[in-house]
């Protein structure tokens, strides 16, 4: 879930009319970042507290803060950033312990909880990766590990 390969690339790519326009009854390329890396964001933090409230909210009042695609672009660091220190500090019992949601009441393991949060991201890429399309913007190939921001980058294995 690197923000580095593709959310740099939409931010920087990305015609700043179409940050805030899109089509009819779809997000508009603003919300669907912004949804992408509040979710993760809010339902992270909610893990280690048994409780995620997320509920899509969460989104506008995110987005009142989003001007233009450098906002974005922070917006998705910080984001990213946030939860990525939540999941790495979840405990072996946190992971097992039931978390409520807001999502019709549901409750699922912390474990579960994650992968919902990567499901969540991985979908809307694809989306995004429409948009990139559309503004004649190639994007970065799916498994493009090498140029992934340094700390994402695969670990070297030592050889014997």
């Amino acid at each position: 879930m690197d923000p580095k390969s593709y959310s740099d690339l939409y931010a920087t790519e990305t015609p700043e009319q179409q940050v805030v326009r899109g089509q009819r009854d779809m997000r508009t390329a603003k919300e669907l970042v912004t949804h992408m890396y509040a979710q993760m964001r809010y339902v992270a933090e909610g893990i280690p507290k048994g409780h995620t409230p997320y509920n899509g909210e969460q989104d506008k009042d995110a987005m009142a803060g989003i001007k233009n695609r450098d906002d974005l672009l922070r917006y998705a660091k910080e984001s990213w950033k946030v939860a990525d220190g939540v999941v790495k500090s979840l405990s072996d019992a946190q992971l097992q312990s039931v978390v409520k949601t807001e999502w019709g009441g549901m409750s699922f393991p912390g474990w579960v909880i994650v992968s919902i949060m990567y499901d969540e991201h991985l979908h809307h890429r694809g989306q995004l990766f429409t948009y990139l399309r559309q503004f004649g913007v190639e994007p970065p190939f799916l498994w493009d590990f090498e140029n992934n921001a340094p700390e994402f980058r695969p670990a070297q294995t030592q050889q014997a």
